[in-house]
């Protein structure tokens, strides 16, 4: 006979009346033991760590030594399934005649996707399209390129009306009820290439 587990609703149900009291108590049994078994071992792999021998600190920065170890762990994990966190930071400046900046997107690239950090225009130059124009400019060096998607958060009093305008989707929205003006809203828009490697460790050749 294959191996089989009932459930209790199983073993309770009308139609049970033809098992017999011995085959019961055989799949009750059964069941008991396994879920002992898988609690065993849970506790065995998820068992604490002895902690005596570890303290915890909270720094400002990390050392060198301390950042390339993680990086190159977090490198070495990501491989492991075939994924490259291609991680470049980048900025679009836009400057008036003289050379001076009058408005600024930092961003960085992470697996598939563009992360806008911040955007930054000059006050004196603000609402007369210049913020609009550098995000259509970043929109415009990545497309083609096998990105998925641009995306960014800004919070309520800031600028969420303007990337809506802009052509961002609204994906969810981190509610402050204390302070709404710190509302977080999470904003998207998604490339339509045809082909999307960025982030997979791929012939870079093909990209």
């Amino acid at each position: 006979m294959p191996d089989q587990i009932f459930s209790q609703n199983s073993l309770n149900h009308p139609q049970a009346g033809a098992i017999s009291k011995e085959k019961r108590e055989k799949f009750s049994f059964q069941i008991v033991s396994r879920v002992y078994m898988v609690e065993t071992i849970i506790f065995l792999q998820f068992k604490e760590a002895n902690m005596d021998d570890c303290t915890i600190e909270f720094v400002t920065a990390l050392s060198p030594d301390e950042e390339e170890k993680m990086s190159k762990s977090f490198v070495e994990y990501e491989s492991s399934h075939g994924i490259d966190v291609n991680y470049k930071a980048f900025a679009i400046i836009a400057r008036d005649t003289t050379g001076s900046a009058m408005g600024i997107v930092h961003a960085y690239t992470a697996f598939a996707e563009i992360y806008v950090d911040d955007m930054w225009v000059e006050k004196s130059f603000r609402g007369q399209g210049y913020g609009k124009k550098m995000l259509q400019e970043l929109e415009n060096h990545f497309k083609g390129k096998g990105f998925n998607n641009i995306n960014l958060v800004t919070s309520a009093f800031q600028a969420p009306e303007f990337y809506k305008k802009c052509g961002f989707e609204v994906e969810f929205v981190r509610k402050n009820t204390k302070n709404p003006k710190l509302t977080k809203t999470f904003l998207v828009k998604y490339f339509e290439d045809a082909v999307q490697m960025q982030g997979t460790l791929v012939d870079k050749k093909a990209r």
